[in-house]
C-alpha cells in the first residue's frame, strides 16, 4: 500500500462534519480492549452526546492523503484521534 500524506494540520470546522475517528472506533468497538483514562470516557461520552459529529466552530484534525493513487481525507475530534493513537487503531492499516 503507497502511501503519501499531502497535507496536514488542524483547522475550524465552518459546519459539521462526521469524526473518522469515532468510526475506527467503532469499527473495533467502543469497549476496545485497552483501558481508557476517565478523561479519554468523558471525551468518548462527550463524542457520543454530539453523534460523533465534529461541530461548527470547533477545531479538527485534518489530513488529506494519497492511498494507492485514490484522495482520502480524514478528519477527527482531536480527542478522539488522540484515543486512537494512544491505543494502536490504525497500526495495523497504516
Amino acid at each position: 500500500m503507497a502511501l503519501e500524506v499531502l497535507q496536514q494540520g488542524t483547522r475550524t470546522a465552518r459546519n459539521d462534519h462526521r469524526c473518522d475517528a469515532c468510526e475506527w472506533l467503532g469499527n473495533v468497538g467502543f469497549d476496545y480492549q485497552g483501558e481508557y483514562t476517565f478523561s479519554q470516557l468523558r471525551n468518548l461520552a462527550i463524542a457520543k452526546k454530539n453523534g460523533c459529529k465534529i461541530k461548527a466552530g470547533n477545531e479538527y484534525v485534518f489530513c488529506r492523503q494519497k492511498i494507492d493513487g485514490e484522495i482520502v481525507e480524514y478528519k477527527a475530534i482531536p480527542e478522539i484521534n488522540e484515543i486512537c493513537l494512544s491505543l494502536g487503531v490504525f497500526d495495523d492499516h497504516l
